[in-house]
């Protein structure tokens, strides 16, 4: 890391930090802010000669920055994309697209395997209670969803895949899948 800067949500000049960002000479930048503030900071960060990759997070909207050639090139990371090739997600997408006619979204696949580890969690504690629910959640070592991977290991929070997307004429296209270690 060659550099550190913060903002405000309300700043629309970014010139002062990004000329700091650039004098580090980065290889990569990355913005896991809301796309409003990514589509002025790319903009602003190309205007003053910074050449570094863009990365970014599932914060990123590609209906807001998906046309704009700053962001071309670059990568963020997101849950799912219909281009997962696994066995579950290929399953899921096949039927969704049956079903509504149109390719499912991230948030119909984060919504599949929730209630996936759900019904799991049931079965296995032979109970609905919450107290049950959530001993059975703890103790799923591996659960393979449409998503990707997934684990608990003593929390609340899966440890779970993540798809790495590259924006591509303008589009989110898969990169890479890496699955929890």
């Amino acid at each position: 890391m060659v550099a550190f800067e913060s903002y405000t949500t309300d700043q629309a000049d970014f010139q002062e930090p990004l000329a700091r960002i650039r004098a580090a000479e980065p290889e990569a930048l990355f913005l896991p802010n809301f796309s409003d503030d990514v589509l002025l900071q790319t903009q602003q960060a190309r205007e003053i000669g910074i050449a570094a990759t863009f990365l970014g997070s599932d914060s990123w909207n590609l209906r807001i920055l998906g046309g704009q050639p700053e962001v071309e090139g670059a990568f963020y990371t997101h849950h799912w994309h219909p281009d997962v090739a696994s066995k579950a997600a290929t399953h899921f997408t096949q039927r969704y697209q049956e079903h509504f006619g149109e390719p499912p979204t991230n948030v119909a696949a984060l919504t599949y395997d929730a209630f996936g580890l759900l019904f799991q969690a049931i079965r296995t504690q032979g109970q609905t209670d919450a107290d049950a629910i959530r001993e059975g959640l703890a103790e799923i070592s591996r659960y393979q969803g449409v998503t990707g991977e997934m684990e608990f290991r003593g929390t609340g929070d899966p440890i779970k895949s993540v798809v790495i997307l590259q924006v591509l004429e303008g589009k989110a296209t898969l990169y890479q899948i890496s699955a929890p270690e």
